[in-house]
C-alpha cells in the first residue's frame, strides 16, 4: 500500500506553497511540534555490537 508523505524539518522546511504565509506559519509550527511530542521519538544508547533498525 502506498502511503502519502510529508517532510518537515525545523531547519530546512521555510514554507508550505499554495498558501498565504501566515497560514503556512502556522501549519508549519503545529507540525513541528507535533512530530517533536515523545510519542514519536526513540531512545537509543549505544553500546559494542549494537544494532538498532
Amino acid at each position: 500500500m502506498k502511503r502519502k508523505c510529508l517532510y518537515v524539518n525545523a531547519g530546512f522546511t521555510t514554507a508550505i506553497d499554495g498558501v498565504t504565509p501566515d497560514e503556512s506559519d502556522a501549519i508549519l509550527r503545529y507540525l513541528i511540534r507535533h512530530a517533536a511530542h515523545p510519542a514519536f521519538q526513540c531512545r537509543f544508547r549505544w553500546a559494542p555490537r549494537s544494532l538498532a533498525y
